[in-house]
């Protein structure tokens, strides 16, 4: 809502001043001489100001940071060339709090308020300057007075003109403001859209800072007060000098989170963190009426943000040359916006009117800082358009090696079911032969033993071959297959009808069980975890076995055994592929079959968990959820 009426506001202006300067010629502007001399003291009244002595000036009055009021002296040469016509006084900027005009009228003095504090004047220039009409016409000679106080830098312009030649002047002053705000504007909105895909500090502190300057400009030019009319002078004014901070804190914000990433030294981040510290106790002393004071130590602040920058970039670490360029190129602009405008400030340099002729000049529509901001960001873009570039053809490489490795891996594992292959009957025919001997020969009680102990070995290096075969067989495995449903009951008992010659087993098993699963991995996982609990199992204590539903509705197999305190096992390698407990050496068995417990889970996506309490142990297999 806000926006139509900026654009209704400045459309109004431009057309008035398009008309009136259409409608006439021009005037020149009317011959004056003024002077000025700071109240000193008690507030002076206008008979006291004949006794004064007035330090001549010509149109813009800079004077610093002053408390005082300053009075000015006008006087009015008549003006015979032109027809007589009114005489208009302009008086800016727009910021200053408390304007006074007195005229001389029937032998009395008469005056006109105006100022930031107070609102606008009577008289409406139809730009942002106070503009105030005068009963003396143009062709009469006369003298008028200004009191001027500004709680900021008390700088004031002044132009003492006729009706005709104030058009042309408010014409060029709202193409000005038109162009300057509009600038601002399409920048914010830029910022925004920006922020809104890039939600980085960054962008924030971009964003804020274009936020800020519209937020400036729309208070030092009295925008505010056709936006929001219903406010008082006095909030515009408080306002105004609290986004002049605002300005210089988001400045700060924005430049240090620029050179953030390349590490600047500890001294530097301190320095930042001082200097906010510092802009915010200002807005204390705004809110405390120490206005005066919170603007001084703003400048301050505002003319050591490069120096600070420049610190920060020499003491920042593996900065590319490219970035570092474009920060001094930033601070170059920013000094030479800032130190000119420091200059005419305080009126070091006569004629010196080129720079920060207001608060709200054009140059100050944050348009260096957006350029400096769009620089960084189209080497960052450059850069990333670099990095994924370079990360596609790592990614290529990584592909290309990935499916060598692949091939090599498939050519092992085919070499291992050959060869495996191909052992597998050497041994059978061993192990017919020896049974042969055995049973066909009178053997001695040595080379019984012998044969026992050939047997033995093959047995062994037969269990060693089919461990292999199914390790080859679930890594070569893709896909584990579909799900099948199998009675847990029967399947369990199949598996301990291995082992029930020989060990106790304790079945809980509730009715209708079914596990969901991969046949194959599942009993390769159950097979290995019984033949660890046979293994380590004390002699005449049950190995149970318990079928429960677990969480989210999955089904569980807990297995549970006790064992001998020497044969407690490492928890930490328990899962390792050719582990064996140190107590088991003598034992057969090789250390693969947990390892193969852990693989096939993974294939079907159960989870294998153990936990021990005193000398027993328990494997829990938690199938996948339905």
């Amino acid at each position: 809502m806000q926006a139509p009426c900026l654009s209704l506001w400045l459309k109004r202006r431009i057309f008035t001043a398009l008309v009136l300067l259409g409608g006439c010629a021009g005037g020149a502007q009317a011959q004056v001489q003024t002077g000025y001399q700071l109240e000193q003291g008690h507030p002076w009244v206008v008979q006291q100001l004949e006794q004064q002595t007035f330090t001549p000036f010509r149109d813009h009055l800079r004077l610093g940071f002053k408390r005082q009021a300053v009075w000015i002296r006008i006087d009015l040469a008549p003006d015979t060339v032109v027809p007589a016509q009114r005489r208009i006084v302009r008086v800016g900027p727009q910021i200053l709090d408390q304007i006074d005009l007195f005229e001389e009228i029937d032998g009395q003095w008469r005056g006109q308020i105006a100022g930031d504090q107070r609102g606008r004047s009577t008289y409406d220039c139809g730009d942002d300057f106070h503009c105030f009409a005068l009963q003396l016409p143009s062709n009469q000679a006369g003298q008028v007075y200004l009191r001027v106080k500004n709680e900021g830098l008390l700088n004031v312009a002044l132009e003492v003109l006729t009706e005709d030649s104030l058009r042309s002047v408010v014409a060029h002053r709202v193409k000005l403001i038109t162009s300057s705000v509009t600038i601002a504007l399409c920048l914010t909105l830029l910022s925004w859209v920006l922020l809104a895909f890039n939600r980085t500090w960054l962008f924030a502190s971009y964003a804020l800072f274009a936020t800020v300057v519209v937020m400036q400009q729309l208070a030092t030019t009295g925008l505010w007060r056709q936006l929001a009319p219903d406010a008082g002078p006095a909030w515009a004014s408080v306002a105004s000098d609290g986004l002049i901070l605002g300005r210089v804190i988001a400045t700060l914000v924005f430049t240090s989170l620029a050179l953030l990433p390349y590490k600047p030294s500890a001294g530097y981040r301190q320095c930042v963190g001082g200097f906010l510290t510092l802009s915010l106790l200002n807005f204390l002393w705004i809110a405390v009426g120490q206005n005066f004071w919170a603007l001084q130590i703003n400048l301050a602040i505002f003319m050591l943000i490069p120096p600070l920058q420049i610190y920060g970039l020499k003491s920042a670490k593996d900065i590319e040359f490219k970035y570092a360029l474009v920060f001094y190129f930033g601070y170059l602009m920013y000094f030479i916006l800032t130190i000119p405008a420091f200059i005419y400030a305080f009126n070091l340099i006569d004629n010196f009117t080129y720079f920060l002729s207001s608060t709200f000049d054009a140059k100050l529509n944050g348009l260096p800082v957006s350029l400096v901001f769009l620089m960084i960001l189209f080497l960052d873009k450059k850069k990333q358009n670099a990095a994924i570039q370079q990360e596609k053809v790592e990614l290529e490489s990584r592909v290309l090696l990935a499916q060598r490795n692949q091939d090599q891996l498939q050519e092992r594992h085919a070499l291992i079911d050959l060869l495996t292959h191909e052992l597998k009957n050497p041994l059978a025919t061993v192990g017919f032969a020896l049974a042969s001997l055995k049973e066909g020969l009178s053997l001695s009680a040595e080379a019984l033993h012998r044969v026992q102990s050939i047997r033995v070995a093959v047995h062994r290096m037969d269990k060693l071959l089919d461990h292999v075969v199914c390790s080859n067989k679930i890594e070569t495995a893709t896909w584990a297959g579909p799900p099948e449903a199998m009675d847990a009951a029967d399947f369990l008992d199949d598996l301990i009808s291995e082992h029930a010659p020989n060990r106790l087993f304790k079945v809980l098993v509730p009715d209708h069980a079914v596990f969901d699963a991969n046949r194959f991995m599942l009993t390769v996982m159950v097979q290995n975890l019984l033949s660890n609990a046979v293994q380590y199992s004390l002699q005449g204590v049950p190995i149970t076995l318990e079928v429960k539903l677990g969480p989210a509705g999955a089904v569980e197999l807990a297995i549970s055994n006790q064992v001998a305190p020497q044969n407690l096992p490492d928890e930490a390698r328990l899962f390792e592929r050719y582990y064996r407990h140190p107590a088991s050496h003598e034992k057969p068995g090789m250390g693969l079959g947990l390892s193969l417990v852990r693989s096939a889970a993974e294939k079907i996506k159960a989870q294998v968990l153990f936990r021990q309490q005193g000398d027993w142990v328990f494997f829990t297999v938690r199938m996948a959820p339905p």
